[in-house]
């Protein structure tokens, strides 16, 4: 079971780190209209704190 936690969070993890590189290149455009770039950016504060929650259960899970 611990190795499928751990396969699990690894995905999460790497789900998370794409999201944000998505989200970051479509800020980084400068093509967004402003209500877009709002959204996306409070999107993806959003996407970065549960990246670094699920980065620490991750690591956690790895010293056990």
């Amino acid at each position: 079971m611990g190795n499928l936690i751990e396969s699990t969070l690894e995905n999460v993890v790497f789900g998370e780190k794409a999201a944000i590189e998505a989200y970051q290149n479509a800020l980084d455009t400068g093509e967004l209209s402003p209500k877009s770039t709002e959204i996306v950016s409070e999107q993806l504060r959003i996407l970065k704190d549960s990246y670094r929650q699920f980065k620490k259960i991750e690591e956690y899970k790895k010293k056990e």
